[in-house]
């Protein structure tokens, strides 16, 4: 098997720890390593580094190097992309090194990860990863469903063909036991009264972002349903890399997930986050008593269910309540805990009035 982690992105939503020089993938937020460290650990017993590729822009070059050198995994082999383009084209790249350069065959297993997710605890994941293998290997492109806790509306959704009527609803070991469910429909991010009736069906997951696929089977329906991406690395990865600029801008579910009729749903009934807001880190944090998750130097009195984040000074709070603290060398982000996805619009506003502090900052925090 081959891992595939994408490692491209620039989350603004976690400012001011996740900036554009320095996204959320190489923070330590959770833990004492960082988030692209623990996504590589997470599959430590299903691939060994030298079939581990990440893929992320030529900005990050040096981040993602010393973060491999911090851990003794220089083996893993790093993609630089030229120019972002979204991840099917970083996918799609990352599979033609798999074929050239790692001289993968094309039955080879390949395993697609986000770099920036939290996932306990790894001895289930790595139990589903063996299944995607199994049933990626009749040829089916795999996705990984979050059985969801609540009627989540930030997330996409997978509908599993779950009709008890039809036999043929999904995929089976050979003692008989259910692998996988077949895909109806992947749905976006919806409302509330959509998302309840989704949670409350049974037949919904969270879309996770992570896919196990063969060689073979991903060129085929990329041939198929993304002719401008196929034909630039049916060439070769050397040409597709060279020309990575004149692909489209197209994630990997518009341009294969949502079309292709061969894919089918694992899933995954463990703690999950894409850590895509404070609120979100806020509930996988450890909390004290009073409900309070504190990292760094954190003091407080008489405060309840808040998130507080230090990295250079002592932060103090009294009397506050569901708040979102955050401190950096140059930057103190104070926000009402249920409103941290607006952090995205305070960072657009710092962008247009031509704030360094949008992108940038003096030094590494964590």
């Amino acid at each position: 098997m081959k891992l595939v982690v994408l490692a491209g992105g620039g989350g603004t939503r976690l400012f001011p720890i996740s900036r554009n020089n320095c996204p959320k993938q190489f923070s330590n937020l959770a833990t004492e390593k960082s988030l692209l460290i623990d996504t590589l650990m997470r599959f430590d017993r299903a691939v060994s580094p030298e079939d581990i590729i990440i893929v992320t822009n030529k900005q990050y070059e040096q981040h993602v190097l010393c973060e491999l050198k911090s851990w003794g995994l220089e083996a893993v082999h790093v993609i630089l992309e030229p120019a972002a383009r979204n991840t099917a084209p970083a996918i799609a790249l990352a599979v033609q090194y798999c074929e050239d350069v790692l001289k993968a065959d094309k039955s080879q297993c390949v395993l697609v990860a986000p770099s920036d997710h939290m996932i306990k605890p790894k001895e289930t994941l790595i139990s589903a990863v063996n299944k995607a293998e199994i049933v990626s290997s009749e040829g089916n492109l795999i996705t990984f469903g979050i059985v969801p806790d609540k009627p989540e509306t930030g997330y996409g959704y997978i509908k599993a063909h779950k009709n008890n009527t039809d036999k043929d609803y999904g995929y089976y070991d050979k003692t008989g036991a259910l692998l996988a469910y077949k895909v109806d429909k992947f749905i976006e991010k919806p409302c509330k009264a959509k998302a309840e009736e989704y949670f409350s069906s049974g037949e919904y997951y969270w879309n996770s972002g992570m896919f196990a696929f063969t060689v073979e089977a991903f060129k085929e329906e990329l041939h198929k349903y993304c002719p401008e991406i196929s034909h630039l690395i049916e060439k070769g990865y050397n040409h597709a890399l060279s020309h990575f600029e004149q692909m489209p801008k197209i994630s990997i579910d518009y341009a294969l997930a949502e079309r292709s009729q061969r894919i089918a749903v694992v899933p995954l009934h463990l703690n999950w986050s894409d850590i895509g807001s404070w609120d979100a880190l806020y509930d996988v944090l450890a909390k004290d008593t009073d409900g309070n998750a504190l990292k760094g130097d954190c003091v407080v009195i008489d405060s309840n269910n808040s998130l507080l984040i230090s990295s250079d000074r002592l932060v103090a709070a009294v009397g506050m309540e569901d708040v979102i603290i955050v401190e950096t060398n140059d930057v103190i982000v104070v926000a009402k805990r249920g409103e941290s996805q607006k952090i995205k619009d305070l960072v657009d506003l710092l962008k247009k009035n031509k704030r360094k502090e949008a992108d940038e900052y003096t030094k590494k925090n964590y």
